[in-house]
């Protein structure tokens, strides 16, 4: 078994009247932000609270034990997605920073269990206002033959502190990307955010140099899921790379992990010529009811036009010199997407 050890008080053994024992160690890991531990993921403002229980001297019939930890201010459980080992149930307290982890079947000699506790940093923690505790207590009354089983009033349990000057302002839930014709669609969620300001999608062809292709508000502050999306419609051909930047109100920021996606849209006898193009340019091989999009660098549609026939022309003239993304939209997906210089 693997434990953290960051300022930790271990707990001494609980002596229970008669021959009885329980030898209970509970180990705590509550680490600043600073630090990138082993399980922590750092643009997460969360870490774990690490705790063991192992070797009873007797058996504990179940409901009898509990252990109860209490975190500071601004620091809370985040148990959503944590389901508690066989024999276990958690017990979490209105304000999420205390818990009772609760024995429910029989505890017997020689078993064990390990608990990763996920909590969540809100804002800054420093003394004297960051102290945990934790415990092993009685919570129940045993019955026969386990009547021996009484714990020495609690008056010995681990306790410390936590020191996080500057948490990180978001907690990034899921994202994903998904090919819709020849755009991209993106979706992602937080589960916490702070003082945050908005959101960069960066792309990148071969996912190490990004550019940033748009740019989505944030929330703000929000302790509940929300979730966000974008459509990147001057996706490329072939493999591209998202990620998600977050820039909070202090212009501080953090990343998603890369998650890619291949279009393959090139529609069938369709082109545009000439590229490079002055003030118009002609598309042909149309077959339905189209809608011809000019986007530029920065993801926005800068131009747009109906067509009804198999050749069409665009004038471009009122479009600045450089490069764009021309996509042809049928039924609200894009069928046809190259790139265009105008001189």
């Amino acid at each position: 078994m693997k434990f953290f050890k960051i300022n930790l008080a271990i707990l001494t053994a609980l002596m229970f009247a008669g021959l009885t024992k329980l030898h209970a160690q509970t180990e705590m890991m509550l680490t600043g932000l600073a630090t990138n531990p082993s399980g922590y993921h750092p643009t997460v403002p969360s870490s774990n609270l690490e705790l063991g229980i192992f070797n009873p001297g007797a058996n504990i019939p179940g409901g009898v034990m509990k252990i109860n930890a209490i975190l500071p201010n601004n620091v809370k459980f985040a148990l959503n997605n944590v389901t508690p080992p066989a024999g276990w149930s958690f017990v979490l307290k209105s304000n999420d920073q205390e818990l009772d982890i609760v024995r429910t079947s029989l505890f017997e000699s020689g078993d064990f269990n390990e608990f990763a506790l996920p909590i969540l940093v809100l804002a800054p923690v420093t003394a004297p206002n960051n102290q945990y505790t934790a415990q092993v207590i009685q919570n129940g009354t045993p019955a026969a033959p386990y009547n021996n089983w009484v714990p020495l009033a609690p008056t010995s349990w681990p306790s410390g502190t936590i020191v996080v000057t500057t948490p990180l302002p978001v907690a990034f839930g899921a994202f994903d990307v998904k090919a819709n014709g020849c755009s991209a669609d993106l979706t992602w969620s937080t589960t916490f955010e702070r003082n945050n300001d908005f959101f960069e999608v960066e792309r990148s062809n071969n996912g190490t140099r990004f550019e940033v292709v748009g740019k989505v508000k944030a929330a703000g502050n929000s302790s509940s899921l929300t979730e966000y999306s974008f459509t990147d419609k001057s996706a490329k051909q072939g493999h591209n790379f998202y990620r998600i930047r977050q820039i909070d109100l202090d212009k501080r920021n953090a990343t998603t992990h890369v998650n890619q996606v291949k279009l393959e849209c090139i529609g069938s006898g369709i082109a545009i010529y000439p590229n490079p193009a002055d003030n118009v340019f002609y598309i042909k091989g149309l077959t339905n009811k189209s809608t011809v999009e000019v986007v530029n660098v920065l993801g926005q549609i800068v131009l747009t036009k109906q067509t009804e026939n198999a050749l069409e022309g665009v004038s471009i003239a009122s479009l600045p010199a450089g490069a764009y993304q021309i996509n042809v939209v049928q039924n609200k997906v894009a069928v046809f997407s190259t790139k265009l210089v105008k001189n």
